[in-house]
């Protein structure tokens, strides 16, 4: 570590190090240290930069140690092939190449490829402006040089013969389900290959981590959509922008108020949709065992079990008229069995949202009842069911 006066602390044993470790301090130069960096290959190999102008002939911006700290020499060069008398913030070794280094300055970026011995300032065209930061990107295939400067942004540069850019293929997405959920999308690139992905506005978002490393799988979710409209999203994969689509809630057909001739749902998952302040009630339908109430403005739907295991109902309901939601009550029926009931009150939340599960059997059909928690006009609502198979 390193001070602001420009010492450099060193400790052979720095993961057992306590408050009583004495540290051997060593001083290249008087100023203010910004940045200690360590050979990737050789532990005793050591650099520390300072971001003062010099104050005596014999010193330098940047320091090499390779003793692992205890002596050191100035490699700023000299004259046209050096670094000039600017502060330097930064220095970056190159993992690849040691001898080849970059150093964040006060003026831009200067780079060495002969570890120190001449410099040469970096003529890509961007302000001469002090860089802070300096990052080297190898993780796409292609080498690209990063750096973060003081009041002109971030500017990156692609360097000479730095490989063959990642290609990135997302597997064949088809519409997302409208009852929302996650979906797992094949990432197939090369042994090596970084990746990771960032959700666009819309109706896709990207589950973390979202980020590989090689062929993997990415995890997008999706909310139930309220709306009989298809929603749009997608998101960004490297070089790559893949769009999506969610399907819109299916429209339930005014005669589904009765029990006689109920909404078919003809696959899973599936949401419809309903104004309900229009439907009405029969005489034959059940009085659900979890409602206070007589059945009210009622909706039925029918499904068909595609597998044995369960089913979830999800249903919410939302007034038209004033703030708030209209309260629900959603039960589950075999024949005349009741297999699950739910109910809220209607109440001042933007939603009443509740769900059950019941069990089923491969081919048997089942009845699902959506009820209003009472029978006056304001009891009515945007009223929608989800209905999927649990896993």
């Amino acid at each position: 570590m390193a001070t602001s006066q420009g010492f450099v602390l060193r400790t052979d044993n720095a993961l057992e190090a306590t408050i009583e470790t004495v540290w051997e301090a060593t001083r290249p130069r008087p100023g203010y240290v910004t940045g200690v960096t360590l050979d990737p290959v050789e532990p005793e190999l050591v650099y520390v930069v300072y971001s003062q102008f010099n104050t005596a002939a014999a010193q330098s911006h940047v320091y090499r140690s390779r003793d692992g700290g205890r002596t050191w020499e100035g490699i700023d060069g000299k004259g046209d092939t050096g670094i000039p008398d600017i502060p330097v913030f930064c220095l970056l070794i190159d993992p690849e190449d040691s001898q080849r280094m970059y150093a964040g300055t006060d003026l831009g970026v200067f780079v060495t490829m002969d570890g120190g011995a001449n410099w040469e300032r970096d003529a890509n065209p961007f302000a001469a402006v002090p860089v802070e930061t300096l990052v080297l990107d190898r993780g796409a295939g292609v080498s690209y040089l990063y750096a973060f400067t003081f009041g002109r942004g971030v500017w990156r540069t692609r360097l000479p013969s730095s490989g063959t850019a990642c290609s990135y293929e997302v597997g064949g997405l088809g519409p997302m389900p409208a009852f929302g959920g996650t979906t797992e999308v094949p990432v197939t690139t090369g042994e090596g290959c970084v990746w990771s992905a960032i959700p666009q506005a819309g109706a896709v978002d990207v589950a973390s981590p979202a980020t590989g490393t090689g062929t993997g799988v990415l995890r997008l979710t999706t909310l139930l959509n309220f709306s009989t409209t298809a929603r749009r999203g997608g998101f960004w994969l490297q070089d790559k922008t893949v769009e999506l689509t969610q399907a819109g809630a299916l429209q339930v057909a005014a005669a589904a108020d009765s029990s006689a001739t109920p909404a078919v749902i003809a696959a899973l998952p599936y949401v419809g949709i309903r104004d309900t302040r229009t439907t009405t009630a029969e005489a034959s339908d059940p009085q659900a065992s979890c409602a206070t109430t007589a059945p009210a403005k009622t909706i039925w739907w029918r499904v068909t079990a595609p597998q044995t295991g369960e089913i979830e109902v999800v249903m919410q309901g939302q007034r038209y008229d004033v703030a708030g939601n209209s309260g629900l009550v959603v039960s589950a029926y075999a024949g005349t069995t009741e297999l699950g009931c739910v109910a809220t009150p209607r109440g001042t939340g933007a939603w009443a949202y509740r769900s059950f599960r019941f069990a089923v059997t491969r081919g048997s059909t089942y009845s699902i009842l959506g009820s209003a928690t009472g029978s006056t006009a304001l009891d009515g609502g945007y009223t929608i069911l989800g209905v999927r198979m649990i896993p």
